[in-house]
């Protein structure tokens, strides 16, 4: 099962570098998979530059390129949050083991926000600023949505169905 969303979560992802026109070529060599632009034109995105998949900032020119995760595992799916201070992600040792996290842009002030056995994975935050939404595995075993608060309190299932359903997006 955690393989089957994998795959579809690479597709996913390869979908969105085609919408953006990029691609992978010998003068890019960066493995740059997922990627938000904020509200004053700094845009985070992941990348296995440094040989694990992590979070990194730059400008909407590409300057000022900043890697904010240095994780052993993999990070994915970073979200600024609504006044540009924070983003959210997830990360761990392997896709089975990702959990919630939030950070200031410049690395600071990390902070987790789920911790249990099942993958937490692509976090948005709400545009208030109080709840993130995510994918999560829910009682059907099933890819579900969920909602927690942004300090990590009051987890609670959005959308459980008896298929999967994920990548929520405010």
């Amino acid at each position: 099962y955690s393989r089957l969303i994998q795959v579809i979560r690479l597709c996913y992802a390869g979908l969105i570098l085609l919408c953006l026109g990029s691609c992978e070529t010998e003068e890019n060599p960066d493995d740059n998979i997922d990627e938000e632009i904020d509200a004053v034109g700094v845009i985070a995105f992941i990348s296995n530059r440094n040989g694990n998949w992590d979070v990194y900032i730059m400008n909407s020119d590409g300057t000022n390129v900043l890697q904010i995760t240095d994780d052993q595992g993999t990070a994915e799916a970073g979200s600024f949050s609504p006044d540009g201070i924070s983003i959210v992600f997830s990360s761990g040792n392997s896709f089975d083991e990702q959990e919630i996290y939030c950070m200031h842009t410049d690395g600071s002030m990390r902070l987790q926000i789920t911790d249990n056995a099942i993958p937490d994975i692509l976090p948005k935050w709400s545009s208030d600023g109080n709840t993130i939404v995510f994918s999560s595995t829910d009682t059907h075993g099933n890819e579900g949505i969920f909602l927690i608060d942004a300090d990590g309190s009051n987890r609670r299932p959005l959308v459980q169905t008896p298929v999967n359903d994920f990548d929520p997006c405010w």
